[in-house]
């Protein structure tokens, strides 16, 4: 498990660097690396988000800012509505926060948050979470590799990739 995987809010999709950038009309883009991004992004105020290209075969976005509710369902949202399906997820180990969110064509239809040692949000159950604990941040990672992204393929020369910030205005 990568420091990544415990301290970072991301969406893993299929969609290209330029569908996600004109769909969330990116501006001011900068090239950094994955491992200095996350550092850049990381804040929960940011309004910076970093796209990570070629993970896998997945695009990578991520933000601290992804952890606010309004926020993150803004943006899975926007891209559902290109890709059909889009995930959101979150653990901050450090802020004792773990969130996913789901969305289809435009609408979330899952949500679960824990904060804090309680469940502030738990939207919509799908079935197969009647197996996880959901108050354990290693749910997430399991919800997230259910969906088709594993975070254990982030290697450390992915840490190296080059990645691109933005801004967005929120």
């Amino acid at each position: 498990m990568t420091d990544f995987a415990v301290c970072s809010n991301w969406i893993p999709t299929k969609l290209t660097i330029g569908a996600i950038a004109n769909a969330l009309n990116l501006i001011n883009e900068k090239i950094s690396t994955f491992q200095k991004g996350i550092l850049e992004v990381d804040d929960h105020e940011t309004s910076s988000i970093m796209l990570i290209p070629g993970i896998g075969n997945w695009n990578i976005i991520s933000s601290g800012g992804l952890a606010h509710i309004s926020k993150s369902k803004l943006v899975t949202e926007q891209l559902s509505i290109l890709s059909g399906e889009c995930y959101s997820f979150g653990i901050d180990i450090w802020c004792a926060y773990h969130f996913w969110m789901y969305a289809k064509d435009g609408e979330v239809l899952r949500y679960f948050q824990w904060v804090d040692g309680e469940i502030e949000e738990n939207h919509a159950a799908l079935p197969f979470e009647k197996d996880l604990d959901l108050e354990n941040f290693e749910s997430v990672l399991q919800i997230s590799e259910n969906f088709g992204f594993d975070t254990d393929i982030i290697s450390d020369s992915d840490l190296q990739k080059e990645a691109l910030i933005y801004n967005l205005a929120w």
